[in-house]
């Protein structure tokens, strides 16, 4: 049986200092503001239709299925217009906003050959 491990969506920080004593904990904060900023920046040049698409079948397969992948939710809406990274930053935006914890399995359709991606779900509930 796959393991479940649950994760948090975690909020920006301000860009890591160099002034850290621990190297590897710098490198992780580091890693996380470029992600953020890489986020921030996809978001700019996604379309606000599609983004608006993708959150109104998120809340509809969570409200409906207790949770959603954004596999599942691109399977019905189809892929942003923009750029395939939209869809990550589209998706751990509304995570975040909306306080989702997640936890992994693998990818169901064969063309992403069995990565592992995150089922989102409420994280108010038990």
């Amino acid at each position: 049986m796959p393991q479940k491990v649950t994760v948090k969506a975690s909020h920006s920080n301000p860009m890591p200092t160099k002034s850290r004593v621990n190297e590897a904990g710098h490198q992780i904060e580091l890693g996380e503001w470029l992600r953020d900023q890489g986020i921030t920046q996809v978001l700019e040049h996604t379309p606000d239709s599609w983004v608006t698409a993708f959150e109104e079948k998120a809340a509809s397969l969570l409200w409906n299925q207790g949770s959603f992948t954004a596999e599942e939710v691109v399977g019905q809406i189809g892929p942003p217009p923009n750029h395939l990274n939209a869809i990550g930053a589209v998706c751990r935006a509304y995570a975040r906003r909306n306080d989702l914890i997640g936890s992994y399995e693998k990818a169901l359709n064969p063309a992403a050959h069995a990565r592992v991606i995150v089922r989102w779900r409420d994280g108010h509930q038990p």
